[in-house]
């Protein structure tokens, strides 16, 4: 399974909102040129849009906190403190 090239994908729809209505739109047509197996292609064609918007909302959340996190002005101790309670608290893993 090519996992960085599923990632480049998602990531790609994150960043690119006409490549994203490709994507549901047409996603024969999206993944063209990607090297990616049979199951990963259905993987990613199952993918509904809510499910993806609901994903993207909570990543663009998490990004959110990280660009906090590291413009706050805390010592290295409180901020890796801070990051571990911001990751308890929302279940980054």
């Amino acid at each position: 399974m090519s996992t960085e090239v599923v990632v480049q994908i998602i990531g790609r729809a994150v960043v690119e909102p006409d490549f994203r209505e490709l994507l549901f739109a047409n996603p024969d047509n999206a993944l063209n040129g990607y090297d990616l197996t049979t199951e990963e292609i259905a993987a990613l064609k199952s993918i509904s849009r809510e499910q993806f918007d609901v994903a993207e909302s909570e990543l663009r959340d998490r990004m959110e906190w990280v660009r906090l996190l590291y413009e706050a002005d805390f010592s290295s101790d409180a901020r890796d403190t801070f990051a571990k309670k911001l990751d308890d608290l929302f279940d980054f893993d």
